[in-house]
């Protein structure tokens, strides 16, 4: 099942039936889609606390970057979600 945490901003929302989450909240997302050049519209934090929010996932060992192209990225969960 892929679950997708995603920024509201984008003003695009996963097609999916799967359940979905806001950034900054991952939960047992599969896939996080985070776009850094707008983290003024994020919807309750900071361009800072948006920018270490960011830079904790991308250190997480369980997450990888697999897609980059002018702010927006894609991370992928490489592991599986523990229940």
């Amino acid at each position: 099942m892929t679950w997708v945490a995603w920024v509201r901003a984008m003003k695009v929302a996963p097609a999916a039936k799967e359940p979905t989450w806001t950034f900054p909240v991952v939960a047992d997302a599969e896939y996080v889609l985070v776009d850094r050049t707008r983290p003024d519209l994020a919807d309750t934090i900071g361009p800072v606390e948006h920018e270490r929010l960011v830079r904790a996932i991308l250190a997480r060992p369980d997450m990888r970057l697999i897609y980059e192209r002018d702010g927006v990225l894609v991370i992928h969960r490489v592991t599986p979600a523990r229940s």
